[in-house]
């Protein structure tokens, strides 16, 4: 608004056109500098460079200021992004195409992609897999957060209290909670089976070796990489 204030319009008085096709101005400006109190016209060089500023800046002032028309700040606004149904439809098929995971905790479904992904990542391979689309990573970042509710990472819950809270939740049928029962049926006599035999060797090994105290068991099955591939959609498809 300072700018747009220093800036007057006026009509233009006399015109005398020097060749056959005369550019026809509609008006006439005069740029000022405050000096203190009181205004002083400068020309328009030193107007843009008082202020830091280009020329198209200014252009776009005075045309505001032709119309009778105020500035709109649009700093802190969110801009709408104006694209096809095409790629709409390319964009949404392509997020969907990572493998998500489901989780019940605390009562409320979530979806979770690779913890090793993010939304550059996908963008990228979004401009891999359509390199004749120009989508911006603003429209792809706005139109994940817009019409998806994932996450990036794992949920924090094990194996066993997942499929319990699967069990109680009130939108499965009854053919999918008794598949969640026997797989829980399943977890627990594998683990059952595990630790009976874990014990077991560890318990002859104390015979057979005196200064053996007790073992020491880490699991880190849920922490071991799968091996990377040059080919990252590839490495992405085979989190699942």
């Amino acid at each position: 608004m300072l700018l747009y204030g220093l800036i007057d319009v006026e009509e233009v008085a006399i015109r005398r056109p020097r060749n056959e096709n005369p550019r026809i101005n509609s008006a006439s400006f005069k740029y000022h500098l405050l000096i203190g109190t009181s205004r002083h016209i400068v020309c328009l060089n030193a107007f843009v460079n008082a202020f830091g500023v280009t020329t198209k800046r200014v252009r776009r002032i005075r045309e505001l200021k032709k119309a009778c028309k105020t500035p709109e700040d649009k700093r802190g606004k969110v801009v709408s992004f104006s694209m096809s149904d095409e790629i709409k439809s390319l964009v949404r098929e392509h997020i969907s195409s990572f493998p998500m995971k489901e989780s019940h905790y605390l009562g409320g479904t979530k979806f979770y992609l690779n913890a090793e992904l993010n939304l550059k990542i996908m963008y990228n391979l979004f401009c891999e897999k359509y390199p004749e689309k120009k989508v911006s990573y603003s429209f792809y970042y706005t139109f994940f957060k817009d019409n998806f509710n994932l996450r990036f990472g794992r949920s924090q819950v094990d194996t066993c209290e997942e499929i319990k809270l699967k069990i109680k939740s009130p939108h499965l049928n009854e053919a999918a909670k008794r598949s969640a029962v026997a797989e829980l049926l399943v977890y627990k006599r594998r683990s059952q089976k595990f630790y009976s035999a874990l014990k077991y060797e560890a318990s002859e090994d104390a015979k057979e070796e005196n200064n053996i105290l007790f073992n020491c068991i880490f699991n880190y099955m849920q922490n071991i990489s799968l091996p990377k591939v040059p080919v990252q959609e590839l490495f992405y498809l085979r989190q699942q």
